[in-house]
Parts: structure tokens; sequence; C-alpha cells
């Protein structure tokens, strides 16, 4: 039953639902996920220009970037103890 939970709040965050418990998980996904925003934007960009890579590849090179640098952050983190 946990499963269909979790799919039910991901379609929230998707129709942009401002229901509680949609911001209450979008928030949680924030923080396990620094590049959220990024990400949004690089989706919301395919959608907008129906999947024209010249015109969203910036989107993904911002992602991309800040995929690298948070992961770099883990790595140092990792390396001094702390979690």
């Amino acid at each position: 039953m946990a499963p269909l939970v979790v799919f039910s709040k991901i379609r929230l965050l998707q129709n942009k639902d401002p229901n509680p418990d949609s911001l209450t998980l979008r928030r949680f996904i924030h923080i396990s996920n620094p590049c959220l925003l990024e990400s949004d934007a690089s989706t919301r960009c395919m959608d907008e220009n129906n999947y024209d890579r010249e015109r969203y590849s910036n989107y993904f090179l911002k992602y991309k970037n800040c995929q690298k640098f948070w992961n770099s952050i883990m790595v140092q983190r990792r390396q001094n103890g702390v979690t």
C-alpha cells in the first residue's frame, strides 16, 4: 500500500497541487536533491520547446554543473567524516 501513497504524492507534485502534503514532500525532495530547481527547469524547457536539443542544452549544462558541484561536496564530506 505504501508505494501507492508515494506515487500519489509524486503525482501531486507533477500537477503543482497546493496540497500541504505535496509541499512537504517537495521540500523533502529538495533536501535530498539540491539540484531540483535545475532539474525542473530543464524538464520544463524540454516540454516547452518540443524536445529541440539546441534550445534546452543550456539548462542541461546548468544541471550537470550543479550535480558535479554537489557530488564533489558529498565526496569531501565523506572524506572528512561528516555525514
